[in-house]
């Protein structure tokens, strides 16, 4: 027996202050069939991650308004985001950037540029590590 009722679409927030990142990423995972919510700095990504309640963040570690590890720190404060998985996106080396002490899952450091198929293969891998979480919102 089917459900008339459709499954939520899996919905990934990118935040990236850079334009051309973040059509890049939007792009490729609205074609692998997942919803983007899109936010240009750290700032704006929590609050998009507030409003939008994401399956996933993607990150960068560089902004200028706020950097991405301070924003995550901020999201993961609140309860109902405090388990989202994050995965960093920066050009820097990862073993640079401290997130030790970042609470909820340890989130996943990854250096620009990815390809097409790691975008995807990333994203599938870090929902299929908590598959319960969109059922529970």
């Amino acid at each position: 027996m089917t459900s008339d009722k459709p499954e939520k679409q899996i919905t990934v927030l990118v935040v990236d202050d850079e334009w051309i990142v973040t059509d890049v990423l939007s792009t490729i995972l609205a074609r692998a069939g997942y919803r983007v919510e899109v936010a240009h700095g750290g700032r704006e990504g929590i609050d998009a991650a507030v409003r939008a309640l994401p399956d996933l963040i993607s990150m960068d570690i560089r902004m200028p308004d706020m950097d991405g590890v301070r924003a995550a720190g901020e999201i993961r404060r609140k309860p109902e985001l405090e388990n989202v998985p994050i995965v960093f996106l920066t050009g820097e080396a990862a073993g640079e950037i401290d997130v030790d002490k970042m609470p909820g899952p340890a989130p996943s450091v990854l250096g620009k540029p990815l390809s097409s198929s790691q975008i995807i293969f990333l994203t599938r891998d870090l929902l299929r590590a908590v598959p319960d979480m969109a059922k529970n919102r």
